[in-house]
């Protein structure tokens, strides 16, 4: 079975909380000690999920004319090399086919 490459950062993330949550549960001595570690696992989960969601919202390549607020008959004042946006592996084949059309 081959990984996409647009889905290799989120299987390495799913695979370190796993390997995590596995080692955290036979570490555990007491019940409250397993829920304690089970709090902290879905709080470090909740956080790495947002981190791999929220780059995902923002396109790797932006048109300038599309956030250009200026005058109609003005050309935009900001050029495609100065528009940042994060780069992420999982938007590739989404901005490939945004390019496209």
């Amino acid at each position: 079975m081959s990984f996409k490459k647009e889905r290799l950062p989120l299987f390495f993330v799913t695979s370190i909380l796993v390997a995590s949550m596995v080692l955290i549960a036979t570490m555990a001595k007491e019940l409250t000690e397993l829920f304690f570690y089970a709090e902290l696992i879905s709080i470090a989960t909740i956080y790495i999920l947002i981190s791999a969601i929220i780059p995902t919202l923002y396109p790797k390549k932006i048109r300038p004319e599309a956030i250009f607020f200026g005058g109609t008959a003005k050309p935009p004042y900001i050029y495609p090399k100065e528009v940042y946006s994060p780069p992420f592996a999982l938007l590739e084949g989404k901005v490939k086919e945004e390019e496209t059309l």
